[in-house]
């Protein structure tokens, strides 16, 4: 049984690990380079002694987000995603309701104050103890936070809805064995993240 998501990246990172996992329109990358990222970041997560806590994502769609989401799994926290281009009063909104305890981000100015903020540099992040990150990823549980998705709030205020690990497992089990989905097919995602 799956217990966290990152399960499935060192199992296709194992069997597929030079074949595409993730192509932007800025650069393509496999499932053993989205691995070493996501772990990399996670490394740097665990460093800061977060663990089950919040974590914000503010960053535009792209293959490096997705680094950050699976970087937070690996580290045994959750995420948030926030949309760059939304108002900064619900931006606000979000952050005083979530209370992160980090924000990864990849803008140059970001005025929230009251958490620690990581400016990445994926590129230059490099693992030096992946025992360390698998331990720490391994305390989690199925029923453990995996993201806390922010609904557009018919009050006008976002309200978060929470997604465990075994949500996103059950989803992907059901998807894949309805469809006949294999290792030779290839999606293409339109969706904001931020988006369900």
């Amino acid at each position: 049984m799956i217990h966290n998501i990152t399960v499935w990246l060192d199992n296709a990172a194992e069997q597929y690990p030079d074949k595409a996992a993730i192509v932007d329109d800025r650069k393509t990358i496999t499932f053993k380079q989205l691995r070493y990222k996501a772990m990399s970041l996670a490394q740097v997560i665990i460093g800061k002694g977060f663990f089950r806590e919040p974590i914000a994502v503010v960053m535009p769609k792209s293959a490096d987000t997705i680094i950050a989401f699976l970087g937070i799994a690996y580290s045994g926290n959750f995420y948030s995603v926030i949309d760059v281009d939304m108002p900064a009063t619900r931006q606000s909104k979000i952050i005083e309701t979530l209370r992160p305890k980090l924000i990864i981000t990849d803008q140059d100015e970001i005025n929230i104050s009251e958490c620690d903020i990581y400016k990445y540099d994926f590129d230059r992040l490099n693992l030096e103890n992946e025992n360390r990150v698998l331990m720490q990823r391994d305390k989690t549980c199925d029923a453990d936070l995996l993201y806390v998705l922010f609904t557009s709030g018919s009050t006008g205020i976002p309200k978060g809805v929470t997604i465990t690990h075994q949500s996103v497992v059950d989803y992907i089990d059901w998807v894949t064995e309805t469809f006949g989905i294999n290792s030779s097919d290839s999606f293409g995602n339109q969706a904001p993240f931020y988006f369900d």
